[in-house]
């Protein structure tokens, strides 16, 4: 009975390393498009400013070892007014999070009615974003670190396996 336990365990890892190292394999080979789309989105943007009319939470929990808590992600409606004139409405995170109230009840009230700065190309405008500090590159960057993460993390997990059964 241990050597099948043993033999199911160590095919579970090395499934696991099999797909850290494609997931991996598949962030890094797609880095290139995503740099193109953030450059190509930029160049093309028109900045606005916007308003935000409401504010959705959503709450998630998270169990991590014997801790569970919840975090509460915030949605904000944020409408602005395009250069011709016409309305648009989208929905944004990472809008309201900066505030130190400590109730979630407190940070969506406060957040609405703030003016946030929009970026939205004319030939797309329903695709608006909040504009952030965050450029291209440092998104290019943590994808980075997250290919390979994920690639050396397959490779340590699968290598031993690989020598063991040779053995």
């Amino acid at each position: 009975m241990q050597k099948v336990g043993n033999s199911l365990w160590s095919t579970v890892k090395s499934l696991f390393g099999i797909f850290s190292i494609l997931s991996g394999s598949y962030i890094l080979i797609q880095i290139p498009s995503l740099f193109k789309a953030e450059v190509d989105f930029k160049s093309k943007a028109i900045s606005a400013s916007g308003t935000v009319t409401e504010v959705k939470t959503k709450e998630s929990f998270v169990t991590s070892g014997l801790n569970s808590y919840s975090i509460t992600n915030f949605y904000a409606t944020v409408r602005f007014q395009l250069h011709q004139g016409e309305h648009i409405e989208f929905t944004a995170r990472n809008v309201c999070e900066d505030r130190l109230f400590t109730s979630a009840e407190l940070i969506a009230s406060d957040c609405i009615g703030e003016n946030v700065p929009v970026l939205y190309n004319p030939a797309d405008p329903e695709k608006a974003r909040v504009s952030s500090a965050v450029n291209p590159t440092g998104i290019i960057i943590w994808a980075f670190i997250l290919s390979f993460y994920l690639l050396i993390g397959g490779i340590g997990i699968i290598l031993p396996d690989i020598s063991e059964r040779k053995s």
